[in-house]
């Protein structure tokens, strides 16, 4: 079962191993990321920074979906991560089991220009406009989207963001 999907850009980390996961009570840990899924070193990087009580899967989002419809996810409590608005919709659109989604960072890693991102969250959530739109997709599927960092922070509701900035 689905206990938490997380946008992050940085995927696993210490605030994930550590903070998230114990507060959670998670068994597993999957990365849906088609990069990282490709890519043995950051498999190693990323199974490195998971704690040892914890399984660890680094798949893409194609495989996220096919493994969490399967019935036997559901014994297990997972959290799900990825680093783009764009995959946590796809995500959403394949299982219909998840219903909020903690929008914790984003766009602070990737490269480009900051000039053309729009800062949702200040220092932690910026977003180029296909993300935006992205991010108002998820929305409109009646998903609860929210930005908490650590366990507790308080979450800020990003449907109210989108609001404040029209």
């Amino acid at each position: 079962m689905i206990v938490a999907l997380r946008i992050d850009d940085r995927l696993v980390h210490g605030q994930v191993a550590l903070a998230w996961s114990k507060t959670l009570g998670t068994e597993g840990i999957i990365v849906a990321n088609d990069r990282a899924a490709t890519n043995e070193v950051q498999k190693m990087t990323l199974k490195m920074a998971t704690p040892a009580n914890q399984k660890m899967m680094i798949v893409t989002v194609k495989k996220a979906v096919e493994l969490m419809n399967n019935p036997k996810s559901q014994k297990m409590k997972i959290m799900l991560i990825v680093n783009t608005v764009k995959d946590a919709l796809e995500l959403c659109k394949g299982i219909s089991e998840v219903k909020e989604v903690n929008l914790a960072g984003a766009g602070r890693l990737e490269g480009g220009d900051m000039d053309k991102k729009k800062i949702l969250v200040k220092s932690c959530v910026f977003l180029r406009d296909e993300e935006v739109e992205a991010l108002r997709e998820l929305i409109s599927l009646g998903i609860n989207v929210y930005n908490q960092p650590l366990p507790q922070s308080p979450r800020i509701s990003m449907s109210d963001t989108l609001k404040s900035m029209s």
